[in-house]
């Protein structure tokens, strides 16, 4: 197959999780011998992506809006040649020109496409007005034309036809995955600023979703009781870190509080391997591939029941809370209570993820669903 797969950026300090499951998808798509070609805006550092994509044709837009992400009007004949020397079109996220105009020569030349909202359709934060003014004029349309909507769990698939761009589509749940071998390379050495004991890691952006002033909080509480213990947040700052500062200084608590900034892949690996736990604390998320990267490296995970890991919550893997202070702080104390106890927590959440959501397994479940869509 001819596969366009299509995000609107495909760096992943930029991106995030879309760019990641986006380039790992085209990835393992490539290794499984289909064409594949990866359209994308030419935003931010792409050093990091070229030896995942070498079997990959990766086609850069020039971008006139970089904040709306909007290609240049002179690069919409390569969107349409993309499309048009296609088998099919995945597209990823949702409030993106590249997607629309994507779709508009998809339906042109009768190409097939799916859309991954991955979390995306819900309006909140900042451009309210203009998130609906884009769904009434261009999304919405998008969407209800696909062949496919991709989602990444019941939850956003329950979400989904709630919405009212929901006019029947055929529905697909496939979640994100895992590439174990980007966690077997030998742990590099970097000059990270990392505590010599014990510390509880939060890896992501620090902003309201991701819950960062929350598990400060959480900390905070049990800091007294476990006066070894340290946090380290490592992530790229979107506006909480000065608070986060303020209280911890204003608590005492600025010696055990760290601030690494966004982490390439070899930094992210070593933080995860010296941490005692991983902790995410989102308020929201369709799914955390936080939660995978710590459990395919065998550390006790603790997450939110607003993470998007129903499986993990139905089978008992890994310590689930409320988005709340007190009970991430009751799961905290759970791992700290016993090494035992934090041991098997690990080790069961390691063998779940590598048995349910390795990418090996999650790119057969597109392939299906590509071929039935196609043949």
């Amino acid at each position: 197959m001819k596969i366009l797969c299509i995000n609107n950026i495909i760096d992943s300090k930029l991106g995030g999780g879309t760019a990641t499951r986006t380039k790992q998808l085209s990835k393992f798509l490539a290794e499984k011998s289909h064409t594949v070609e990866l359209l994308s805006l030419n935003m931010g550092d792409l050093e990091d992506s070229k030896e995942m994509l070498k079997r990959v044709k990766v086609t850069l837009l020039k971008t006139i809006n970089e904040r709306f992400y909007f290609p240049a009007f002179s690069d919409f004949h390569k969107i349409e040649s993309s499309v048009k020397e296609s088998d099919l079109v995945h597209m990823m996220n949702h409030w993106t020109f590249i997607n629309i105009v994507a779709g508009y020569y998809a339906r042109k030349h009768s190409i097939p496409y799916l859309v991954c909202p991955a979390g995306a359709l819900r309006i909140f934060g900042r451009s309210k007005i203009i998130k609906k003014i884009f769904n009434f004029t261009f999304g919405n349309h998008l969407l209800r034309k696909a062949s496919s909507i991709i989602l990444i769990n019941k939850d956003e698939a329950s979400e989904f036809k709630n919405n009212i761009c929901y006019e029947n589509q055929v529905i697909s749940i496939i979640p994100n995955g895992i590439d174990q071998e980007n966690y077997r390379l030998n742990i590099s050495t970097t000059t990270l600023d990392l505590p010599s004991d014990k510390f509880v890691l939060f890896l992501g952006r620090l902003n309201q979703i991701k819950g960062p002033d929350i598990l400060f909080n959480s900390f905070a509480s049990v800091s007294a009781k476990f006066p070894e213990l340290n946090l380290v947040f490592a992530g790229p700052d979107e506006g909480l870190k000065s608070m986060i500062e303020k209280q911890a200084s204003m608590l005492g608590l600025s010696d055990r509080v760290y601030f690494t900034g966004f982490l390439d892949i070899d930094s992210k690996r070593e933080v995860l391997s010296k941490c005692t736990m991983l902790v995410i604390p989102s308020r929201k998320e369709a799914m955390s591939i936080v939660v995978l990267e710590g459990a395919v490296l065998k550390k006790p995970v603790v997450f939110t029941n607003a993470c998007g890991v129903d499986d993990f919550e139905l089978n008992n893997i890994g310590i689930t809370t409320e988005v709340s202070v007190e009970s991430i702080a009751k799961g905290i104390e759970k791992v700290l209570s016993s090494e035992i106890n934090a041991e098997k927590i690990a080790l069961d959440a390691y063998e779940f993820t590598i048995k349910h959501y390795s990418w090996n397994s999650v790119v057969e479940k597109h392939i299906q669903l590509f071929e039935k869509i196609i043949y």
